[in-house]
This record gives structure tokens, C-alpha cells and sequence, in this order.
């Protein structure tokens, strides 16, 4: 995880490693193997990688199994390769996003990244729910590739916020703290349907911008307490599990915060970390 501010062209770098690592292919071979990649990601996302083949992929996507076994040997490779061109264009757009924004306010820029966060996985919602429900499948090697990438594009939004709480970036332990619960709060638009209202992602990145701030400002506080529920609204609080965030009432979860709930992080070991002050 970060450990302190990033620098560098970010996305040439990132399509310098892509390109280290690509076939070059003619435009028609790019648009069998989007097709191929894009009818995999669907029927992984709804059946789970480890139910379907290349034959039934190469059937919804209306290509020749010959074809799809000569762009992909094994499942596994097909597998890498929808998250793979995911994790890549994701990172694309974070890191774009935060470069542009760098010359509005801390609090905006972090918003902005969060949007444009939930602005792509929504497009992609097929392919982030295999990210999440499917990188398992893949053999160790080509599982920690793709874990690599994510947790950087996670990076990105930490420092994001790490300019918005100062002292963060410099406390020892932050920022790996915060990642659990930025993958979680972030991931869980994996959950989400195609096509999510624009206006309702606007509304989700500020509230899921201030559920991270009250996160990191309570992290630099180290307030800590116990006896918490794993999830849910009780009393007039909001409680989240940093690994899964009541994926089935994040609305409602959100819907409180706005209304001005005091909200307090679950964390595993029966620790709860109180995130106060949510913009």
C-alpha cells in the first residue's frame, strides 16, 4: 500500500507496462477479442468462471470456438485477460481524473476520483464483479498481477484523500489501515446494476468522499470502540463492516449519512474505529 505521495506520468506508465506485456493485433483481431472478452465477462459475472467454457463464450459472443481457443489456450487465460483490460482502464481513468483535478480543493479532487470511480465500474459492472467473485480462480501468479494493479489504483485514491487529511500520509500503518475499508466502500458498486442514474453516482462519491475523510481523520485520531454491530442503521448510527459493506442496503446505509448519522467503522477482531466528522 501507499506510504507516501506518488509522482510520475501515471498513465504513460501504465500503458508502457500493457504494451511490455500485449500482442499487437489488427483492428479486426482488438474487436473479436473486445466481443470475446466482453461475452466472458457477462456470463462469469452471472455463472462464475468456474461453470462456463470457451465453447459457451464463443457461442454468445457469436465467434468461432477455434478462433476464441486461438486468442485463448486456457479459461485461465481468458479469465486474466477481462481482468486485466479492466484493472488497466480503470487505473486509466483514476489516475486521469486525479491529474486534472489537481487544481481544484483537496475535498473535491477526492470526490472527483471517487466519481469517475463509479462512472467506469458501473460501465463495466460485469467485468468489477468478476475482479471481485472470480480472481480467486486464477493460478497464484496471474491472481497477484491483477491484485497488484487494483491495489494501486486503491493507492491513488488514498493519496487522493491523504491531501484532504494532513498527518495521514506521514502516520505509520495509515494508510495500509485504510485500505480495507476504501477496497470495500469502493467495490461495492460491483453490486450495483448497469446503468445506475448519473445523478444518484454523483450523490454516492460525496457521500462514500466523506465516509473515507471521516475514516481518515479518525484513523489519525486513533479513536476506538467495541461492541458494535457488523452493519447496518441502530440508534441513529451507521455501522460498516470494511470488508463487506451491506452490500444489500448500501442506499440505505447512504441515505443515513446524509441525514446526519453518526457513522462507525466494524473492523475484524471485534474492533470499531469511529469516523467522525462525514462531510
Amino acid at each position: 500500500m501507499m506510504t507516501g505521495p506518488m509522482s510520475g506520468p501515471r498513465i504513460l506508465s501504465r500503458r508502457a507496462d500493457r504494451g511490455s506485456i500485449a500482442k499487437e493485433l489488427t483492428p479486426e483481431q482488438r474487436d473479436q477479442k473486445r466481443r470475446v472478452r466482453r461475452a466472458a465477462a457477462r456470463l462469469f459475472a452471472e455463472y462464475g468462471a468456474a461453470a462456463i467454457g470457451r465453447r459457451r463464450v464463443a457461442a454468445v459472443a457469436g465467434q468461432d470456438r477455434g478462433l476464441v481457443g486461438k486468442y485463448y489456450p486456457e479459461d485461465a487465460d481468458m479469465l486474466m485477460d477481462v481482468l486485466t483490460e479492466h484493472v488497466w482502464a480503470l487505473n486509466a481513468v483514476v489516475c486521469r481524473v486525479f491529474d486534472e483535478a489537481a487544481a481544484v480543493g483537496p475535498f473535491e479532487r477526492l470526490e472527483a476520483v471517487i466519481r469517475a470511480w463509479l462512472d467506469h465500474v458501473a460501465a463495466e459492472s460485469a467485468e468489477h464483479r468478476c475482479l471481485l467473485f472470480c480472481v480467486r480462480l486464477l493460478p497464484e501468479a496471474m491472481r497477484q498481477q491483477v491484485m497488484l494493479k487494483y491495489r494501486i489504483i486503491l493507492d491513488t485514491v488514498l493519496e487522493a484523500l491523504g491531501a484532504v487529511v494532513p498527518g495521514l500520509v506521514q502516520r505509520e500503518g495509515a494508510m495500509e489501515s485504510l485500505g480495507g475499508t476504501a477496497r470495500a466502500l469502493l467495490s461495492d458498486v460491483g453490486w450495483w446494476p448497469e446503468g445506475l442514474a448519473v445523478a444518484e453516482r454523483a450523490r454516492m462519491a460525496r457521500r462514500i468522499a466523506g465516509m473515507l475523510l471521516a475514516a481518515g481523520r479518525a484513523e489519525l485520531a486513533g479513536e476506538w470502540a467495541v461492541g458494535c454491530p457488523a452493519a447496518g442503521v441502530m440508534d441513529g448510527r451507521v455501522y460498516l463492516l470494511e470488508s463487506n459493506v451491506a452490500r444489500t442496503r448500501f442506499r440505505e446505509l447512504l441515505d443515513a449519512v446524509e441525514a446526519g448519522a453518526e457513522v462507525v467503522l466494524t473492523r475484524r477482531g471485534k474492533k470499531v474505529v469511529k469516523m467522525v466528522g462525514v462531510a
